[in-house]
Formats: structure tokens, C-alpha cells, sequence
């Protein structure tokens, strides 16, 4: 993980006449995506689900991944589950898009 320094921008655009302007507080973001072989940990212990994992024949890490390969064809619900069983949070849309656009301190 790594700590995302606070800041405030125009949450969606970057021009300063549109959108609003947020303020974000520091918070911590995980630098890597959630791999198969965690997720099969979360299954595993019973918190996370499968079910909705399989979005094509041939795109998803689920079924054809290894245990290194980013997760992919997960839902919100499913990744709200993961981030408990992992005693972490999803980030929320303000934080997401600060960070994305290089909010690292």
C-alpha cells in the first residue's frame, strides 16, 4: 500500500469551470490489483463468492489465470467483500479519481 497525500480538485473534469471541487483527506491505496490466488484465499475462508467471476470463455483470470494474474470480472458487492476480508476499503469515487490522477505524494 501506499499513502495518498490529501489535495482538492474539480472531481471529474479538469477544466476549473466544470464539476465540483472536493477536498480529499490522505488515505492508503493498495499499489497492485487483487491477484486469483488472493481472491481464493477470501473463497476459501468462506467471505468472498465465485459465482459472478466467469464474464467470458476467454477473458476471465478466474477461470483461465494463475494464482499471480490480476483478478478481473468482479462486481462492486464482491469487491466490497474482499476489501473486508482483507480489513481494507474500497476507495470512494473522489479518492479513486485523485489518485488516479497522481495524487501520490
Amino acid at each position: 500500500m501506499a499513502f495518498v497525500q490529501g489535495g482538492a480538485f474539480t472531481l471529474g473534469e479538469k477544466r476549473p469551470s466544470a464539476g465540483t471541487v472536493v477536498a480529499v483527506t490522505g488515505f492508503c491505496l493498495d499499489l497492485t490489483e487483487v491477484t486469483v490466488g488472493a481472491y481464493r484465499e477470501c473463497v476459501a475462508s468462506g467471505a468472498c463468492q465465485t459465482g459472478g467471476l466467469i464474464c467470458a470463455a476467454t477473458s476471465s483470470s478466474w477461470k483461465w489465470g494463475g494464482e499471480r494474474t490480476a483478478l478481473n470480472c468482479i462486481d462492486y458487492v464482491d469487491s466490497a467483500a474482499y476489501c473486508a476480508f482483507a480489513k481494507k476499503r474500497l476507495p470512494a469515487e473522489d479518492e479513486w479519481e485523485w489518485a488516479a490522477r497522481g495524487g501520490f505524494s
